[in-house]
């Protein structure tokens, strides 16, 4: 019956992003002609909060099945499945500040991560160094483009949940960190009853649900022609889940040392779903992502999601 948690997990999880979202627009203001840097910056911390609330729990508890599968799953959900599912019903503009070049990112702190499990199956000093170096970088850069920030709007302001900003946080982490723990313990004995699949489970059902808040942030923000923000934040979204939400907890208070995990079917699964999106992207130099477009990223995850089946 623990499996039924699921349901309180979602409800939570959703729940606490939109007091997180009344928070963030407070702290926009402090980036106010830099739209890129809040979805960055900003957006892509807290829809990353599910996430990390789930490799923390997982450690600690110590599910080592989890936090890998979950990271590849959920960055391969965001540009794949989400990103089908909302452009089916609003069409994303791509423009030269949307920059999907920036999938390369987290191509290469994938790649760099490749390497370090072929040579250990703990974060290696090094590993954490240049994730670290490179992380403050790209959020440097991102804040710092005027090419990112053009003709953008801000986050408009929001009246549709009464509570002071503090409050918000307070009441965001609080929903969000009880729903990432029912979605950990509902996921874990759902494997149970598939036979024990824990890494199927892991990257296919905790990754799509712990991607919950960019789901809803896309729509919003797409709906309210931020498209720009939007892009920013799943962008950024990547990003802080290799570094913020695997690297740094498994370098400081674990590691990923799981029989049951094959890093090299499972990178490439990634690496294969990524990159297919981006070159579809890249070459049929689209100025608008529409409805048949959605077709193919709903046909990326469901062969990401074959190919995790057989790792």
């Amino acid at each position: 019956m623990i499996e039924l948690l699921l349901i309180p997990a979602v409800i939570l999880i959703g729940s606490g992003y939109f007091f997180l979202f009344r928070f963030t627009i407070h702290i926009s203001v402090f980036f106010r002609h830099q739209p890129a840097a809040v979805g960055f910056l900003i957006l892509s911390a807290f829809t990353s909060l599910p996430e990390i609330f789930c490799v923390l729990y997982s450690i600690y508890f110590h599910y080592t099945s989890v936090p890998f599968p979950l990271v590849i799953g959920s960055n391969v959900f965001n540009f794949t499945l989400l990103l089908g599912l909302v452009v089916w019903r609003y069409p994303v503009r791509v423009s030269g500040f949307h920059r999907e070049e920036d999938l390369w990112v987290q191509i290469l702190f994938g790649f760099i991560l490749f390497l370090n499990f072929i040579y250990t199956s703990k974060i290696h000093p090094v590993t954490f160094i240049i994730f670290f170096i490179l992380f403050i970088l790209f959020g440097y850069l991102v804040r710092k483009s005027v090419l990112r920030n053009l003709n953008e709007r801000q986050l408009p302001a929001s009246s549709f949940i009464k509570t002071h900003p503090v409050s918000s946080l307070l009441y965001g982490v609080l929903l969000t960190f009880f729903g990432s723990i029912f979605l950990v313990e509902s996921g874990q004995a759902v494997s149970f009853v598939f036979g024990g699949k824990d890494v199927l489970t892991s990257a296919l059902l905790i990754g799509s649900i712990t991607s919950i808040p960019e789901f809803l942030l896309t729509i919003y923000l797409i709906r309210k022609n931020i498209s720009s923000v939007a892009i920013s934040n799943l962008m950024g979204s990547g990003v802080f889940n290799w570094v913020v939400v695997f690297v740094f907890p498994l370098f400081f208070w674990g590691n990923s040392d799981d029989s049951s995990i094959n890093y090299r079917c499972m990178f490439g699964a990634y690496f294969f779903s990524l990159i297919t999106v981006y070159f579809y992207i890249y070459l049929k130099r689209k100025t608008s992502i529409k409805q048949f477009d959605s077709l193919v990223f709903l046909t990326i995850y469901i062969l990401f999601g074959f190919w995790m089946y057989f790792c």
